[in-house]
């Protein structure tokens, strides 16, 4: 099962596939409209107000989520999309401003008024993307939902045998680590607005830091490493770089 959430009629929210969670919550249905009712009251102990729907494809789900009329309409049994997005607006099917406008004009106001037109005229009138929109919240034509991933992190270190404490050292150490960075950066075809330098001993919980910013992505070494030139003074010369 999917339960999207968002706010009325708006883009923002979240699919979850929550297949197998259900009866964490208790059997069958009841426990999937349980885990569903938890989300909500979770969300707004938080202060965010949603409206939370589930159902068998995530198509489905986003449209109830932000269209269904009734509380009760918001949980759509196995199997049962047809029924439920009926009665809903054809804004339910995430198509462009263009083609709804036109869907109107023809007099199709509700997903169901699609069920029975012929598939090729519509298909050579808008393209495939209507009926694929359809089939996905139908569950004729597969969704795979791509997990939202955390940004990658870039960091380097480094780390010496004895504590440094020349202004020198600690800036040739800063010259390495800011060009392993750049060639992280040149890899993945990205560029830094914020870069932090710190410096600490094993030994010790003190951990100085120094941080610069530029107005644009960049991966400049010698650039990012005269930003850090005055900035590296501030460091604790008695510290470890690392």
């Amino acid at each position: 099962m999917i339960c999207g959430a968002g706010g009325y009629g708006g883009d923002a929210g979240l699919l979850l596939d929550v297949t197998g969670c259900g009866h964490l919550y208790g059997q069958g249905e009841a426990g999937e409209r349980a885990l569903m009712a938890d989300l909500v009251q979770r969300l707004s102990g938080h202060d965010f107000t949603c409206r939370a729907a589930m159902a068998d494809t995530a198509g489905a789900a986003w449209a109830l989520a932000r269209y269904a009329e009734k509380q009760a309409s918001l949980f759509c049994p196995h199997n049962g999309q047809r029924d439920a997005l009926a009665a809903l607006p054809v804004d339910g099917l995430r198509l462009d401003p263009s083609t709804l406008e036109t869907f109107l004009k023809l007099g199709l106001r509700r997903i169901g008024d699609l069920y029975a037109i012929p598939r090729a005229p519509l298909s050579r009138r808008f393209g495939d993307l209507p009926l694929s929109r359809l089939d996905q919240a139908l569950g004729r034509l597969d969704e795979p939902i791509e997990p939202r991933r955390p940004p990658p992190v870039f960091r380097s270190r480094i780390s010496f045998a004895e504590p440094i404490g020349r202004a020198e050292d600690i800036a040739a150490a800063t010259d390495r680590l800011i060009l392993a960075l750049c060639r992280q950066f040149e890899r993945a075809s990205v560029g830094a607005r914020k870069l932090e330098a710190g410096a600490s001993i094993a030994s010790t919980a003190r951990f100085d830091r120094a941080a610069i910013g530029t107005s644009r992505p960049n991966r400049d070494a010698p650039k990012l490493l005269k930003l850090f030139e005055e900035k590296l003074g501030t460091l604790d010369p008695g510290s470890a770089s690392s």
